[in-house]
Parts: structure tokens; sequence; C-alpha cells
């Protein structure tokens, strides 16, 4: 009743109900993340009781290797309880491959610039999340994407509009004018150009993308998901103390945030907080080993003043005992699936000499570990 109550209390702007009234295709965009889970489940059940009559699907842009263990297996399951269709997007390169292709690009033209990514070069959304996601919303001729940004997030993500045309697969007659700077402007022209579009007979496409829940608070996410801001506290205190199990067991968010992360983004993401990052490279170790090396070949940091490498291996490696009880209880409740020790077996095929030097002692022993964990749980 109380998810009932909160559901009924909010409110699609008059212009977006308008265009899925009248039918238009809604693809909720999805992560794996708290906001994406809120907002798919918010619409899927206001989807259904207003009786929007377009088509409802949903689709998650997989990164490859940098997402976290488990976030496939947690919209499978999410998508299936709501009965949503998931469509599941691989970019032409994975993240990590993409950053190892800007660098070996770098390089052939001896230049001398940072490849990762960063909040100046969000080339890694553009890539990895957008191209490919408008590749396949260029099959709808009436489509919304909705997208879960939240104002409160950041001072940018306040100024975002609510609703703008898609311009970058919308036909060229509605698309925004560059003369259209603020979110003000940008809502006013996607209601003018959808006006347009009518009147030309539904002539090109049109597509719009949507923040359905960007006036939301933190509080409000949690509780469309089932659960609340003190419910994940008393959870991390669980976890943080052993109690694993009890901890991970019927949350209906993916497992990261038990284990104390703020965010779910990439396992190690450029724009991460310090607490982040840690958090990350324990819980991802293949991965911070991986993009370790990276900086040491490149000779560029992570991120700006901030190295991986400079992570201490005693605060990154979980002890063999706790790191093969955690995998233990996450694949006893069915959250992941036992990773191939033939990752590491490659990585280190691949590597040349030269590479493999960098590698301390404390790196060795560390995949060593995961080896013998992963040979256990096989």
């Amino acid at each position: 009743m109380q998810l009932s109550l909160f559901e009924s209390s909010r409110g699609v702007p008059s212009f977006m109900q308008s265009v899925l009234e009248a039918g238009a295709t809604l693809a909720v965009s999805v992560s794996g993340g708290k906001d994406s889970d809120a907002m798919l489940r918010y619409l899927d059940s206001t989807h259904s009781n207003k009786n929007w009559t377009g088509e409802l699907f949903s689709l998650f842009c997989d990164l490859g290797r940098i997402e976290w263990p488990g976030v496939s297996k947690h919209l499978h399951r999410v998508c299936a309880e709501l009965n949503v269709p998931l469509t599941k997007l691989y970019p032409k390169r994975s993240m990590i491959d993409e950053w190892q292709h800007r660098h070996e690009t770098i390089l052939s033209k001896q230049q001398k610039k940072p490849f990762w990514s960063s909040s100046a070069a969000r080339y890694c959304t553009k890539h990895e999340k957008t191209q490919p996601a408008d590749k396949l919303l260029r099959g709808h001729q009436f489509v919304v994407c909705a997208i879960g940004l939240r104002a409160e997030e950041s001072s940018a993500r306040a100024k975002k509009p609510r609703y703008q045309v898609r311009n970058d697969i919308a036909s060229v007659w509605y698309k925004t004018p560059q003369s259209c700077k603020s979110a003000e402007e940008k809502e006013r022209w996607a209601e003018q150009a959808y006006q347009n579009w009518l009147d030309t007979g539904r002539k090109g496409r049109f597509a719009l993308s949507w923040h359905p829940i960007h006036d939301w608070s933190l509080e409000e996410v949690w509780q469309q998901n089932g659960t609340s801001c003190e419910d994940v506290a008393r959870r991390s205190a669980l976890y943080q103390s052993g109690k694993l199990k009890q901890a991970l067991q019927g949350f209906p968010c993916h497992w990261a945030y038990v284990s104390s992360n703020s965010r779910l983004s990439c396992a190690l993401c450029v724009l991460a907080s310090s607490h982040d990052i840690l958090n990350g490279a324990q819980h991802n170790l293949r991965t911070w080993t991986e993009l370790a090396l990276m900086e040491v070949t490149s000779g560029w940091s992570f991120q700006q003043g901030r190295w991986l490498l400079s992570l201490a291996s005693e605060n990154v490696a979980l002890t063999l005992a706790k790191e093969k009880r955690l995998r233990k209880v996450l694949c006893d409740l069915q959250l992941v699936q036992p990773v191939n020790p033939a990752f590491f077996l490659s990585l280190i095929r691949l590597c040349k000499l030269a590479q493999l030097a960098f590698w301390t002692e404390e790196t060795v022993v560390a995949i060593s570990h995961q080896l013998h964990i992963y040979s256990l749980l096989e």
C-alpha cells in the first residue's frame, strides 16, 4: 500500500502524457543502478495504469569487463519480475578496450595527452551507451527514451531539461536549434517540434529523451525500489561486520550498494569518489589490476591527481578467506556467476615481457589468490 500511494503521487508532465497517449514507443535505458531500477519500476506501473498503447521495453548497454559482477543477472531478474523485455546492446569496443584503442591511436600520432575519459571528455557515455542505443532506436518512427537522471546528483544535472528532442536520431526538421540553450527553451522546442510532426502527418522520425525521475530525492528512489535509506545503511553495517548473507539476501537492488558503494557505474569509474574507487578496487581486483597496468605502461593516471597504482595492495586485496566467503554467498544467492580464471591466464599471455616487469610481487600474489578462489568454486 505504501508503494502504491508513493507511485500515485508522481506526476507525468502533460506534454509527455500526450506523447505517450499517442502511442510512442517507450524505451527505458537501464544500467543496473538504483535510479534506473526505480525508473523502470515506476514506468512499468505507470504504463499499465495509464493504458499507454505504445511498446515498452528496457535497453542495457553492456560495457564489458568493467561492469560490476552481477549487473546483467540483476537486470534480467528485475525485468523478469516486471515482465518487461530486456534488450542488451554492445558497443563496438568494450570500455577498457576503448581506452586501450585511444591510447594506441594517440601514440601512433606521436601525441602526448591522456586517453582516459573524464568529466570534460565524456566519450565513454557517447561511444559506449548513446551510440548503441541510437542504433536500436532508429528502428522506431515515434520513440521516447527514458533516462534515470536526477537533479539532486549535481548542479549540472539540475540544469538538464525534463525532456528534449533526441537530436542524433530525430529527422532534421525537428532537431533542437543551437539557439535553444536553457532547459526551458529545449522543452518548449520539443513541444513545438511535436506539433510540427503532427501537422506534417507524422513525416519522418520523432524522438525524445525524457528524465522521468528528474525531481526525485534519494529516499524516493529507494522507496520506489521497495527499500529505504535506513535499510541500506543497516545492510551495509551487516556487510561490514561480516554477516554477508543477512546483508545481501532479499535486497531489491544490486549488491554493490550493500558493499557501501554510493553509486553503481563502472566497477572503477573516472568520476567516482575516493571511497567508491577503493571499494571498487577491493571488489573488482582483476579490473583494478588491468587498469593499474595501463597506468604504468602509458604514464597517465586514471583520475587527475590520483593513480590506481598508488592504492596500497593491503588495502585493495581482500583476504583470501573473505573473498572466498563473499563469492560463495553471491553465488549461493544467485547474484553472480563464477568468473572463469581463463581471464587471468589470457591477461598474462597477452602482456609483453616489458609490461610484466612492472608487476609487483603483491600483484602476482593477488592474481594467484584469485585463480585459487575461482578454482575452488568451479
